[in-house]
């Protein structure tokens, strides 16, 4: 049986996955941040991805304007330029 999409569906769906995308990549920032992410398969295991997720979800940061990089010593992931991502929803008066 066909379930008929409505707007709401949709609509649901989509903030269902903005939501997972964003839960995701405080998981990820909040990894990096305590260097504690390990390499790009631990990564994965830790967060219940795909490893080429780890790598998209690292491209996204970086586009963001963080600067992450591998630190084989620590075998982590590390912000190389003090910053961080900076997450918020919400609604604001005006």
């Amino acid at each position: 049986m066909e379930t008929k999409k409505t707007k709401k569906n949709v609509e649901d769906n989509l903030f269902g996955s903005s939501m997972k995308i964003i839960s995701l990549l405080k998981k990820i920032d909040a990894l990096i941040y305590k260097k504690k992410t390990g390499n790009a398969w631990i990564l994965s295991a830790k967060l219940n991805i795909a490893e080429r997720q780890v790598y998209r979800y690292l491209s996204l940061i970086k586009k963001l304007g963080a600067e992450v990089q591998y630190d084989y010593e620590k075998k982590s992931y590390c912000y190389s330029n003090r910053k961080r991502l900076n997450i918020e929803i919400g609604t604001k008066k005006f």
